[in-house]
């Protein structure tokens, strides 16, 4: 879990979204994780709705929306720190490590592009984020060992949440397949998960990155045009 580590005060946390205004958009923050290290967060609106990790442009307003799978863009860039219903105000990330929606793995130590509306994959001419390369591939894996399941909830006792976010796959003994992360009660260390279990037990999970790259970056930007 991102805290806030900037000397202001704030109404809402990173990873919560509200339908009211609870922060000044454009109110930028410093943020630290134990898992993802240090970041830096803006404060703005969803114009349309948002997944977990969707790259984002940005108006004037601090409104945000997808960025389009379009080639010499030359626009700053934001990633969305939770999912967000349409007109739902949060925080976007802006510079550090953290998770991008992307349609393919990408190597850690690799630069990435655009390949689909607010998404992210593998660098193609036109298309790629300047100020941005993959710290760890879709592939990566978090496993939490000593973590209790109960038949017919989908309520998981962790011993931590580090590395973890919404959209991730979960799998272990008694998690169904396709099972995903729902929702993180960081101060409960428990994840809500999309299916119920099937078995009482203390096990390990296993949390994939599935459709996400940790992305390292400093204030990116969609490459522009080159004459």
């Amino acid at each position: 879990m991102f805290y806030v580590t900037s000397a202001i005060v704030v109404g809402q946390g990173i990873h919560d979204t509200s339908t009211a205004k609870l922060a000044r958009l454009g109110q930028r923050v410093d943020a630290f994780d134990p898992y993802f290290g240090a970041g830096e967060f803006v404060y703005g609106r969803a114009g349309a709705a948002l997944n977990m990790g969707q790259v984002c442009v940005m108006d004037s307003a601090f409104v945000a929306t997808a960025v389009g799978n379009t080639a010499n863009l030359g626009r700053q860039l934001y990633i969305a720190a939770a999912p967000m219903a349409q007109d739902a105000y949060g925080w976007f990330n802006m510079s550090g490590t953290y998770p991008w929606n992307s349609t393919a793995s990408v190597a850690a130590g690799t630069t990435v592009g655009i390949t689909a509306a607010g998404q992210v994959g593998a660098n193609t001419a036109g298309k790629q984020i300047l100020g941005a390369v993959s710290v760890r591939p879709a592939t990566t894996t978090v496993v939490k060992a000593n973590s209790v399941t109960m038949t017919g909830w989908n309520v998981v006792q962790l011993p931590d949440t580090d590395g973890l976010f919404v959209g991730q796959t979960a799998s272990g003994t008694g998690i169904p397949g396709a099972t995903t992360v729902s929702s993180i009660d960081y101060a409960k260390s428990q994840v809500t998960l999309s299916n119920n279990a099937t078995a009482n037990g203390t096990v390990s999970v296993t949390f994939t990155n599935t459709g996400f790259n940790t992305v390292g970056s400093n204030r990116p930007i969609a490459q522009g045009a080159i004459t």
